[in-house]
């Protein structure tokens, strides 16, 4: 089979830069409320992007006075979904979605505790389910830091006040009648959810508990093992396969150590020994086939559920967010990304890629070579992973990567100033998330991706970009035996750029007037579109 490799030398691609939705806190005032960013103050539910957000003071204050807002993209329109607290905000958290519902926490008029609210997208469908405890009176911790409530059957796992220093367990299947104590065993929290066995594992009064919502259902999880720690910068347990992998005090021993067990018998496995003092278990991440990696205080491990198959990566250190639950570690493509830094190099923390392997745990890019870039808040959307790293030229702004090659997606704070892009949301073709700009402060951001199809067109064609993100020159190389008799360049928004017929091996764009950013390359045999390819250069 004859083979075409074609060699593309390109100055730039087309403007594909994030836009500035509206300046909704006219000003430099933050418009987009900055809390932990773990607790995902960004949602997509319904075909619209809900936020904290503002566009006002609260009386007398310099602070917004931050409410659940609505941006709807088939209207272009950014209004308030509900005032909970007039005049003053409720600065609503940890928004999620479970079954249909959406479900968020936001401040009492006293700032003291977090009701837990749920909606239907609706202001008249939006309600305070803290109602349902007892007297009316309390809610939820104040606290962005801890892991306080998760998803559970279609509904919601919560801790909450009993009374001013009182805490109990309570579920709500999204009505107020369903919303129930569970118990009234103490403060609750590091909820992790197995989706296999529906039930949640969290950790309470000092004890790892479990629970499916209902008051039988909720038991401790085994007699011989005792948390840990419990506090904002441990989570101490993960899902690993059909188990749940957690760091607790083996009482035969004294000592910490991590285990594995299903949660619905007493049978557990110690993997590895951590001493006299807790290591403060955190990232638990199955990578499938049997792989998992996670990390502590100690650096970073390996494990395939076996005692001799866990093992610790040399010279390897996680960063930690501060006053965190997790680090935001993602997986993408069958491998975990995260940030590390490494002491056989001296680098400071910069991005990493395991497959779960010692040998396949490596350094993606250096990207702040003369000091750390810390990257964070990923998030995969249309085939790219983005997150956000920091420079000495260009500060924190958002980045991608296809896991081969890494870029810069653009300054949206000129110069050295930081944007700090955060709680990135994908929704249909674009990329939501907050980010700073001198004249507008905090504000809600969109990036438009790909609106053009990029499979290929025809089964017994191959053709393949390298690499996809590029300073400038790629290759492609292709097994089909047709002559390809042209190439069609276009824009994101599918607007044809340029038309090249009967291309040479080499191709040159420089004289098309593209500009940095995203391409798509059709080629044709004929009429016949073979494949469609889509190019990034920085």
């Amino acid at each position: 089979m004859f083979k075409y490799v074609f060699l593309f030398c390109l100055s730039s691609l087309i403007s594909a830069q994030p836009l500035l939705i509206k300046d909704n806190l006219v000003g430099p005032k933050d418009g987009c409320a900055n809390l932990n960013q773990v607790d995902d103050l960004i949602l997509a539910y319904k075909s619209k992007i809900y936020f904290c957000g503002t566009n006002r003071f609260a009386d007398f204050s310099t602070d917004g006075d931050f409410e659940p807002w609505v941006y709807d993209p088939a209207t272009d329109l950014m209004t308030i979904h509900a005032q909970l607290i007039p005049f003053k905000g409720s600065v609503p958290n940890k928004f999620f979605i479970s079954g249909d519902k959406m479900y968020f926490a936001a401040r009492d008029e006293f700032n003291l505790y977090d009701y837990l609210y749920v909606s239907d997208g609706t202001k008249a469908g939006t309600i305070n389910l803290s109602d349902s405890i007892i007297n009316k009176l309390k809610g939820m911790l104040v606290n962005s830091s801890r892991n306080t409530i998760a998803s559970l059957r279609n509904g919601a796992i919560f801790n909450a006040y009993e009374t001013n220093s009182t805490f109990g367990l309570w579920y709500t299947d999204s009505t107020r009648k369903g919303t129930i104590r569970l118990n009234a065993n103490g403060f609750a929290d590091n909820f992790i959810v197995h989706p296999k066995y529906n039930v949640a594992l969290f950790s309470q009064n000092g004890k790892f508990m479990i629970s499916d919502g209902t008051v039988a259902g909720t038991k401790e999880l085994n007699d011989l093992l005792n948390i840990s720690s419990v506090n904002s910068s441990s989570v101490g347990a993960g899902i690993f396969g059909d188990n749940f992998l957690l760091e607790a005090l083996d009482i035969n021993t004294g000592t910490f150590g991590l285990f594995v067990t299903s949660g619905i018998s007493n049978q557990y496995t110690k993997l590895v020994e951590f001493g006299g003092v807790a290591s403060k278990v955190r990232n638990v991440t199955d990578l499938g086939n049997n792989r998992c990696i996670f990390s502590n205080d100690k650096g970073i491990y390996l494990t395939d559920g076996t005692k001799s198959g866990t093992s610790q990566i040399p010279g390897l250190t996680s960063y930690k967010l501060m006053n965190a639950y997790k680090d935001l570690w993602t997986i993408y493509k069958g491998k975990v990304y995260f940030a590390a830094s490494d002491t056989n190099t001296g680098k400071g923390v910069e991005l990493y890629v395991s497959d779960g392997t010692i040998s396949g745990t490596k350094m993606l890019i250096d990207i702040n070579a003369t000091a750390s870039s810390i990257p964070s808040n990923f998030n995969v959307y249309k085939d790219l992973l983005y997150f956000t790293a920091t420079t000495t030229i260009h500060g924190n702004e958002l980045w991608y990567t296809d896991g081969i090659n890494s870029a810069r997606l653009s300054d949206i704070n000129p110069g050295a100033a930081d944007s700090n892009p955060m709680y990135l949301t994908g929704l249909d073709n674009n990329l939501y998330f907050s980010a700073i700009q001198t004249n507008s402060g905090r504000e809600l951001y969109r990036f438009s991706l790909a609106k053009v199809s990029i499979d290929n067109i025809s089964s017994n064609t191959r053709i393949d970009v390298l690499p996809t993100i590029n300073n400038g020159e790629f290759l492609i190389k292709s097994n089909d035996n047709q002559m390809i008799s042209s190439i069609s360049v276009k824009n994101e928004n599918g607007i044809e750029i340029c038309l090249i017929k009967e291309p040479q091996s080499i191709i040159d764009l420089k004289n098309h007037n593209v500009t940095p950013g995203l391409y798509f390359i059709s080629f044709f045999a004929g009429n016949k579109l073979i494949s469609t390819k889509k190019i990034i250069v920085y």
